[in-house]
């Protein structure tokens, strides 16, 4: 019984110890590049959602866009030797551009995310995903479906545009699919919310 409290004793101190170290090494950056770390730290669990909240509504604010779109574009760039802060980083990126404002924050981010891939830069799990957070993020009718008129603009469309439109969806949608059923791989918390 007393190596069992022991052991509980160091997870808790582990965990504080790792707080401890986060909240340093966020004593400096401002609030969005302190949610963008947050969000994405190299520990096993999964994203905070109230840090990835934070960074999806300030993607929205005209005025923060360009902080957002910084700081999301440094944090890619340093996320490749990390599997877990790669995989965060993706989910992150994942859920901006489908509940923010993809095309005014994700420009220097998918840029840099692009040139991991073709660089093979990126752990193989998080490798796989990759060109799907890409291609989701370039799609320009992303946020379209979440849109309040978003019914009233697809029933205006005439059927072709309507096809057209829906192609990126289904190449996406076959993505998603064959990487959420993909069980070959082990995954932390952190692919697990990914996928």
């Amino acid at each position: 019984q007393r190596r069992a409290a022991r052991g509980g004793e160091r997870t808790v101190m582990a965990g504080r110890l790792a707080a401890g170290l986060r909240n340093l090494q966020t004593a400096a950056m401002d609030e969005i590049s302190t949610a963008v770390f947050k969000a994405t730290t190299d520990d096993l669990f999964e994203p905070k959602e109230k840090h990835v909240v934070a960074v999806a509504r300030w993607s929205c604010e005209p005025e923060l866009q360009e902080q957002v779109a910084s700081a999301l574009a440094k944090r890619v760039s340093t996320c490749g030797a990390r599997p877990v802060t790669t995989a965060k980083t993706l989910f992150l990126l994942h859920r901006v551009a489908t509940t923010g404002e993809p095309e005014a924050v994700l420009g220097p981010s998918v840029a840099e995310l692009r040139s991991l891939v073709e660089r093979r830069s990126l752990p193989a799990a998080e490798l796989a995903y990759a060109p799907y957070i890409v291609g989701l993020c370039e799609w320009d009718d992303c946020n379209l479906f979440r849109r309040p008129d978003a019914p009233a603009c697809w029933r205006g469309m005439p059927l072709p545009a309507v096809l057209e439109g829906l192609r990126p969806l289904q190449a996406l949608a076959e993505q998603a699919l064959e990487l959420a059923l993909d069980a070959s791989e082990v995954t932390t918390p952190a692919v697990a919310a990914l996928r």
